[in-house]
């Protein structure tokens, strides 16, 4: 096994971690208002959305203001960046 690559546990454990199932765990992502980068999802339709800091979302690429339909996965979060 190679240590540069996660085992299907991990990957397993990190996607159920990443899963967003409810309209409470969306409305908790929000972009922070000093950033200039907010959370992405992938929604249920495949359609890649960020979040903004009013706590709307808007699909990536495009100026279209909607919710992500549900369930999604958390892709990337502001968070995640490594200083």
């Amino acid at each position: 096994m190679n240590a540069d690559f996660p085992t299907l546990a991990e990957i397993a454990r990190w996607r159920e971690a990443c899963a967003i199932a409810t309209a409470q765990q969306l409305d908790a992502l929000r972009a922070d208002p000093n950033g200039c980068e907010g959370p992405i999802v992938k929604d249920s339709n495949g359609d890649v959305f960020e979040a903004n800091d009013d706590g709307s979302w808007c699909e990536m690429g495009g100026e279209r203001r909607m919710k992500p339909e549900l369930p999604a996965l958390l892709l990337w979060h502001p968070a995640w960046e490594v200083s």
